[in-house]
């Protein structure tokens, strides 16, 4: 969709639809203070990104190995259990 003077609006005029059209404004805000915290926050996250996606591991290095042994053992089958039964 174009700014207002494209679509032949002027600003505080209604779309035919009945609502306001979206506002282009965007604000230059010169601030280093803001800027700096802008950019320590994005660095945190880069770091929690970095980390293992699923947290800290709760299983040894040796628990991990042994659960990932079994899960390609082809001799084991899991099914789902039978719903209802008791």
């Amino acid at each position: 969709m174009g700014n207002i003077s494209e679509l032949g609006m002027k600003i505080g005029e209604s779309c035919p639809s009945g609502f306001k059209p979206k506002s282009v404004f965007n604000p230059h805000v010169i601030n280093s203070a803001i800027d700096t915290y802008e950019k320590a926050v994005i660095n945190d996250l880069k770091k929690v990104r970095q980390r293992n996606r699923w947290g800290q591991d709760n299983l040894s290095k040796v628990q991990r190995e042994a659960l990932k042994s079994l899960k390609d053992d082809d001799n084991i089958v899991i099914v789902n259990p039978i719903r209802g039964a008791t």
